[in-house]
């Protein structure tokens, strides 16, 4: 198992977590409780045989569940479409996968004035303006954000750090080239701030003064 996402709330939120068999879980953040810094945590989904979560992230109301597929299929499904429940069932339909769309690879939570970064294991990027994605329901199969020249040798792939697989899953192969993997990307447009959670707010009153001060990290002469 391994760490997939870290948020930061303000406690009264709901959870999304998105898996790579295009499942999906909304439930309230009070469902999990308190605990320390080691502690192995509360299940937040049950996973199917073979399945895995790719994505989490805080699930606030009016935003968009953006959903990125292996093969550059994409979707954009309001956040309001996922039921909240309680945590460890199964949860929803959250993308109809066909052979055409691939798998998922990564889910993001957006509020449409975002930019989205996609990159293939070849090295190929694109960024388009979220805005641009069509808005679908939970069980569509998405529309298509990125071409390949060869689908069989470039598909998107997720940000595990693993080479993409030599089997063949439902009837999609691919070869392992050795080359590093990238994740989707959200990326605001310049100039504009990015969101915040409510609730959740920085500020640089507490740091101290030696970090306020620049001067101060001047090497001495």
């Amino acid at each position: 198992d391994r760490l997939i996402a870290v948020r930061e709330t303000d406690g009264k939120q709901n959870i999304l977590i998105a898996t790579r068999d295009g499942q999906a879980i909304c439930f309230p953040e009070s469902n999990v409780r308190a605990m320390g810094r080691t502690a192995m945590g509360v299940k937040g989904i049950d996973l199917r045989p073979g399945d895995y979560a790719v994505g989490a992230d805080v699930a606030l109301p009016g935003r968009f569940v953006l959903t990125v597929t292996e093969r550059g299929y994409g979707k954009r499904t309001p956040v309001e479409l996922y039921p909240v429940q309680n945590r460890g069932g199964l949860g929803v339909k959250n993308y109809n996968i066909t052979e055409k769309t691939g798998k998922i690879i990564g889910v993001k939570l957006s509020d449409g004035t975002e930019d989205l970064l996609l990159v293939t294991r070849n090295g190929v990027f694109i960024r388009t303006p979220v805005e641009q994605i069509s808005q679908t329901g939970r069980s569509a199969q998405g529309v298509i954000l990125m071409r390949f020249r060869d689908m069989a040798s470039d598909k998107l792939s997720d940000k595990t750090g693993d080479k993409l697989s030599d089997e063949n899953q439902d009837g999609l192969e691919t070869e392992s080239n050795g080359e590093s993997v990238i994740s989707m990307a959200l990326a605001k447009p310049d100039g504009v701030p990015a969101p915040e959670t409510p609730g959740v707010t920085e500020s640089d009153g507490d740091l101290p003064p030696e970090i306020l001060n620049l001067d101060s990290l001047k090497p001495e002469e």
